[in-house]
């Protein structure tokens, strides 16, 4: 069990050393100043960001994760705790080949901005890329959500709001849910991998 936490404040919170990343949604590049004042940073890791202004990832030693070959366009992969995820504009996601082409990849959640919060989870094309493909997905601004598959949910809903705590949100979460649910209904199975990295669905 993973726990990821949210953070909503316009400034780098007090230190929080009980996650397992931090995902901070911010405009401007953190500074090393401002990343070295946190005295929980060498426990936590962060990306922080906007697939508008850039997004940056730092490790235990402030160093910026590798990204994969994937191209996102404004978005950017990263690779963490042996996992792919994927941060990039919810206006990617209307183009269904967008997630399908990430999933089949080998990426596992998606972070996804979106302009406005919609009237209900079930609207966001990121709950829908998530029901598509069995995997996890993370809305980040302007409201945090959290989309499962329903076969992962107690509730059978895929969403849930992230649990208000210092500083943001927090959501706990297992990658073997995501592997029984693929078990369960093997949706990607026949479809050919290849041809998907084969066009930029995302853009340029």
């Amino acid at each position: 069990m993973a726990k990821l936490w949210i953070i909503v404040d316009n400034q780098l919170p007090p230190p929080e050393t009980h996650y397992d990343l931090a995902i901070w949604p911010t405009h401007q590049e953190p500074t090393e100043a401002e990343l070295r004042s946190w005295a929980g940073w060498a426990e936590t890791p962060l990306l922080a960001g906007s697939v508008h202004t850039g997004v940056w990832g730092y490790t235990r030693d402030l160093k910026e994760w590798p990204s994969s070959d994937l191209s996102l366009g404004q978005g950017r992969v990263w690779r963490f705790d042996g996992r792919y995820l994927a941060w990039l504009d919810s206006i990617a996601l209307r183009v269904p080949e967008t997630a399908r082409a990430l999933a089949l990849a080998g990426v596992d959640l998606l972070i996804a901005e979106n302009p406005k919060t919609p009237p209900t989870p079930y609207q966001d094309p990121l709950w829908r890329s998530v029901q598509a493909n069995q995997i996890f997905g993370l809305t980040v601004a302007p409201e945090p959500f959290w989309y499962l598959p329903c076969d992962s949910d107690p509730n059978e809903e895929g969403w849930s709001q992230p649990t208000r705590v210092s500083g943001g949100y927090a959501i706990s979460y297992d990658f073997q849910d995501l592997a029984q649910a693929r078990r369960l209904f093997p949706i990607h199975q026949g479809l050919r991998a290849p041809l998907y990295r084969q066009e930029r669905w995302w853009g340029s």
